[in-house]
């Protein structure tokens, strides 16, 4: 159709790759569909399947840190993605975090003792010796 006051609007050629191969041009593969793997697909599945609840306790997968949950929710620091603040049981000589961050209160503990991680990072221990 002519565009009011102008010239016809081009129509995208689909499936062609101008200059392709000799003096014509060719039609263009379609795309290689993605793997997933199997492993890493259950792995996500089965973090994004556990309950954690506050009181648990809590091993940060990504540096180890033990504590309890004592907040599990949306953060603004976070862009709203769920996270888990910690108590941590061993002070961190890097912070004083408190449970506040950026002039928000998500929970109290000791200054030092205080750390927020990604939700799929919290690994729930079990409080049962007989399971470990």
């Amino acid at each position: 159709l002519p565009r009011a006051g102008g010239p016809p609007a081009r129509q995208p050629a689909r499936g062609i790759v101008p200059g392709a191969g000799g003096g014509g041009a060719a039609l263009a593969a379609p795309p290689v569909p993605q793997r997933v793997s199997s492993e890493a697909l259950s792995d996500t599945i089965a973090k994004c399947q556990q309950h954690v609840y506050v009181g648990d306790r809590i091993r940060d997968r990504h540096s180890g840190r033990l504590g309890i949950a004592m907040y599990i929710g949306p953060a603004d620091f976070a862009r709203g993605n769920t996270v888990v603040g910690l108590r941590l049981d061993m002070k961190r000589t890097t912070t004083d975090c408190d449970g506040k961050f950026k002039g928000e209160r998500y929970f109290r503990c000791t200054p030092g003792h205080g750390l927020y991680i990604p939700f799929e990072d919290a690994e729930v221990l079990s409080d049962d010796p007989a399971a470990a």
